[in-house]
């Protein structure tokens, strides 16, 4: 049995309290974990939200949009 966001083997209480750091590994099950059991979301979209939405899409479609450089930022 893989252990679950909410276990003790993969609490935040107890990932707190550990002596070294998590490897790779196992920060990627944490997060597959947390996307797993994550709850469904059951509200539908709005018809303002559809309208955000397809301004988004046709304003990436001409080009209106900026890549955000995290390296880039650290550098200032």
């Amino acid at each position: 049995m893989r252990a679950g966001p909410s276990s003790p083997k993969t609490s935040p209480a107890v990932r707190r309290r550990r002596k070294k750091p998590m490897t790779e590994e196992e920060r990627e099950q944490a997060i597959r974990d947390m996307f797993e059991n994550a709850p469904i979301d059951d509200e539908p979209v709005t018809e303002e939200e559809l309208e955000a939405i397809k301004v988004g899409l046709e304003d990436i479609a001409a080009g209106r949009y900026v890549i955000w450089d995290p390296d880039k930022e650290r550098r200032r």
